[in-house]
């Protein structure tokens, strides 16, 4: 247990992890890529073969990296840094902030109509109890793989742009 005022210290695999984590993050490698032998991902991080493969076997646990016996490690999915470490907090639409960082974004199951809107809804947008407002609902997948399910409410006054545009 650590003191107050003194940081945990990461173990040498944990450091390890973090440090694949990021060399295998977005921009870097893509889904699929295969890795390089073993041997060389320890050289390039100053580790040890047997320290990365505790590393290695974390990440497959989460899917990020996949082993296949005989032919190679690859990269599994490819985790989207957190929006709040990353400029969500400033307003930077989700979908923004994946395309900024390489990866490719598209909209499924995009719905667009005027519903009731919620009673918090309705004193956001400065609405009457029990109106109508637009609702714009839809998944966003980054890299192919469902990411983000997304709710807008839009006060009926403002003019929605065409549909391709709210779909890419």
């Amino acid at each position: 247990m650590t003191g107050a005022g003194e940081q945990a210290k990461l173990s040498v695999v944990d450091s390890a992890e973090v440090s694949l984590r990021e060399w295998l993050g977005p921009g870097h490698h893509r889904p699929g890529d295969r890795l390089p032998p073993e041997q060389e991902i320890a050289a390039m991080l100053g580790i040890s073969r047997g320290t990365l493969r505790l590393a290695l076997e974390r990440l497959a646990a989460n899917g990020e990296i996949v082993r296949r016996q005989g032919s190679g490690t690859y990269v599994g999915r490819v985790a989207v840094p957190s929006a709040f470490s990353e400029g969500l907090e400033v307003l930077e639409s989700y979908a923004s902030l994946a395309r900024r960082q390489g990866h490719t974004v598209k909209a499924r199951g995009v719905e667009i109509g005027q519903a009731k809107a919620p009673g918090f809804v309705a004193e956001a947008l400065n609405l009457r109890k029990n109106s109508d407002a637009l609702c714009v609902e839809r998944t966003l997948l980054v890299d192919k793989a469902p990411a983000a399910h997304m709710r807008d409410w839009i006060h009926p006054s403002v003019p929605l742009p065409s549909m391709p545009k709210l779909t890419s």
